[in-house]
């Protein structure tokens, strides 16, 4: 077994398994960025794609994506087989099955989708069995759902009427506190702490993100550069804060300097 995997990982009859293969069990939700070895589940296999396969491309991330395409699915696969092999990177709380041989499988929460495209390329053979019903290689890709699209929706205008709310004094009834981390949401962050306007509300988000400790390796660079546009940011407020005071300052002497000349007359 490779060292990439869960050491909590329970083989089953050992006799029957393959070299390099393991079975998985659903509460187990891989860690690698990458899947090298064989996979048994209890009713199909995946086998990897060869090393020299060109990588599969994907779509653009739709903003609120907690959907993936699924293409390329034996015909004999049920919705069963399929909640089994996703079910491991998150809660699947739908799967719509099409006859021509693909599926939509929809997630809990955004990061499984981004986890799920693991599985791309991968061979799926149900049963052990090689005809045509019961193998085929996946295509896993992020897809444009009008659920996710209508939610993502529902999320930007409850943040504006709270970012709205907080400018005019009224009741608050959305956190921003509360938005969940994504990588599309850590873009837009980005984009908001450049704004004078936003900079504050965008700082109490991502200082949130980070006791609810969403910093990992895999993301750690976003947060990097949130941090120096915050950096960049407090510098130039300061440079400003500094220019307004002297202007102020020296607005204050020329008035002084009015009014003496005045009182002179």
């Amino acid at each position: 077994m490779s060292a990439l995997y869960p050491t909590n990982i329970a083989l089953t009859n050992f006799d029957d398994l393959q070299p390099n293969a393991f079975t998985v069990p659903l509460t187990v939700v891989p860690f690698s960025s990458t899947y090298k070895d064989v996979i048994k589940f209890r009713c199909c296999t995946l086998y990897p794609p060869k090393a020299n396969a060109a990588k599969v491309a994907t779509r653009e991330r739709p903003p609120g994506c907690r959907t993936v395409f699924v293409g390329g699915i034996p015909d004999n696969a049920s919705e069963d087989i399929l909640k089994e092999v996703f079910s491991i990177f998150g809660t699947v709380t739908a799967i719509r099955m099409s006859k021509k041989n693909f599926c939509h499988i929809r997630y809990e929460d955004e990061e499984s989708v981004d986890k799920a495209l693991i599985f791309s390329g991968h061979r799926m053979k149900i049963n052990e069995q090689d005809d045509a019903a019961n193998t085929g290689r996946l295509h896993v890709d992020f897809a444009q759902a009008r659920d996710d699209q209508h939610e993502f929706e529902c999320k930007q205008r409850a943040l504006r009427r709270e970012m709205r709310h907080r400018g005019t004094g009224g009741k608050v009834t959305y956190s921003l506190c509360d938005l969940r981390f994504s990588e599309h949401e850590t873009v837009t962050l980005i984009e908001k702490l450049k704004n004078e306007e936003s900079f504050a509300d965008s700082v109490r988000v991502l200082i949130a993100w980070l006791e609810k400790g969403e910093c990992r390796k895999k993301n750690c660079s976003q947060f990097y550069s949130a941090l120096q546009t915050i950096s960049s940011q407090t510098r130039r407020l300061q440079n400003e804060r500094t220019e307004f005071e002297t202007e102020i300052q020296n607005a204050k002497q020329l008035y002084a300097s009015r009014m003496q000349s005045l009182l002179t007359q």
